[in-house]
This record gives C-alpha cells, sequence and structure tokens, in this order.
C-alpha cells in the first residue's frame, strides 16, 4: 500500500511532460530507412529515421495524447464519484511534441552487435483543466511549454527475422508554465523551471525482414530544479507497441 501511495505522488505531476518514443534504428549501413506508428497508454506516435552517410544519420519523432481528441486520460484511466483518476501513465493533459536529432551508427563496427548515438532537440506543450482544483470548463486551466535538448544511445542486435536491445536517453529541459482563471476575478500565475531526464528502455522488433511488430518498456525519471514545487521527483512507465517498416 505505501508503494502505491509513494508512486502515485511521483506520477501525479507528469502530465506536462509524456516520455519520448525514442527512435532505435540499429542502422548498419548507408541508405537505410525506418518509419515507425504506435500507440501507448497515453498517445500515439510516428517515428522517422533515415542514414544519410556510411556514418551518419537523422531521427524525427511526434507523439500526441490521447486527451487532445477526448475526455479520456489514458488507457488505464478510471472515474469514481465523478473525478477521474490518473493510475500511472501521466496523460491528463493534452500534451503535444516534437523532436528532431542526428548521430553515429555503427561505432563498434561490428556485424553481430550495433551501437548507435543522438543528439538532438525536442519541443512540447500541454493543455488542460488545473489538476489541483475541482473547476471544470475553459475558465480556469493551465497551460505550459519546454524545449529539451537531449543526447541518447542504442545498442542491440539485428537480423532478418527480428531485432533488440536496450537504449537510454539523458536530457535537459526549459518549461514555461501559466495558470489562468478567467471567471470574476482574472488570475495569472507565471513559473519557470528547469528538469534533468533519464529514461532508460528496452525494446523488441519481430516479424518478417521489412515489417515488424515493435514493442517497447522502460521508465521516465525527472527532477525539477529551482522550482517552487513540494515534487522534487517524479517518474512515469512508458510502455508502446507498433509496427515499423525498413528500406
Amino acid at each position: 500500500m505505501y508503494m502505491i501511495m509513494i508512486y502515485s505522488l511521483c506520477t501525479a505531476c507528469a502530465s506536462q511532460y509524456i516520455s519520448s518514443p525514442m527512435n532505435t534504428p540499429l542502422f548498419s549501413e548507408k541508405g537505410e530507412v525506418l518509419v515507425e506508428a504506435g500507440v501507448s497508454p497515453n498517445s500515439i506516435f510516428a517515428n522517422g529515421s533515415y542514414a544519410f552517410s556510411k556514418k551518419y544519420a537523422a531521427i524525427a519523432s511526434c507523439d500526441v495524447s490521447f486527451r487532445n481528441f477526448s475526455d479520456a486520460a489514458d488507457i488505464f484511466s478510471a472515474t469514481a464519484g465523478g473525478e477521474t483518476a490518473i493510475f500511472a501513465f501521466g496523460g491528463d493533459e493534452a500534451h503535444r511534441a516534437f523532436e528532431a536529432g542526428v548521430g553515429r551508427f555503427n561505432l563498434l563496427k561490428s556485424e553481430d552487435l550495433l551501437f548507435e548515438t543522438f543528439a538532438g532537440i525536442r519541443y512540447g506543450s500541454s493543455i488542460s483543466p488545473n489538476n489541483e482544483y475541482p473547476t471544470e470548463g475553459p475558465e480556469y486551466y493551465n497551460k505550459a511549454q519546454y524545449l529539451q535538448g537531449f543526447i541518447q544511445a542504442n545498442f542491440g542486435k539485428k537480423r532478418k527475422w527480428y531485432e533488440f536491445g536496450w537504449a537510454a536517453r539523458m536530457a535537459y529541459s526549459y518549461h514555461d508554465e501559466n495558470d489562468v482563471e478567467l471567471r470574476s476575478s482574472y488570475m495569472y500565475i507565471h513559473r519557470n523551471y528547469s528538469m534533468i531526464h533519464l529514461e532508460p528502455l528496452c525494446f523488441a522488433h519481430v516479424g518478417c525482414e521489412h515489417i515488424k511488430f515493435t514493442m517497447r518498456a522502460g521508465f521516465h525519471a525527472g527532477v525539477y530544479l529551482g522550482a517552487n514545487f513540494s515534487e522534487l521527483l517524479y517518474g512515469n512507465p512508458h510502455i508502446s507497441a507498433g509496427l515499423s517498416v525498413r528500406f
């Protein structure tokens, strides 16, 4: 019970940042292309990667949370007594994000094990009724945006019928957040803060030579820097599945 309570506290404020569905292309030669689309418990996403030279590749990704289309926060949300409880995946805000980066692949010069690194930037935004108050409707809302810089490493094995491996990302982000109330008295609260992120995950792609079913499982941990918040640390799991096509 205590572990559940601690976990709930850690995940309560995670909605303004949804962890990235990281690109894990495991490229081995120039000209390779990998595109992927999938779904997680709180969002849908699309990834794209291209090895434009013998050493370097570009990656791009976008993800959009379910709250942009529906009142449902995430797949595992539950409603009781007129209020929605968010268990674990932080989808209670309408979140959108896009990222792009470049990196080097096949750093081990091995046909058996592949290692690649990337660096890039990510921009995200979110908006929703503020979770700290029971007010419903557009009169009171929370709006935030962030800019993030990240470095990422992928390590794994690639075969004709399957691919698997591990990835890890470290990142720094700057957040700009506003609370706005448009009722009888106008209220505007503005705050800025920074965060450090750590996102490890494992992945597997299984199928035929060009089309594979993809799975990811990982965790996101974030630490606030210089913010007037009681929460110093939060985390949430990342689980996703989709289809990838390799050219």
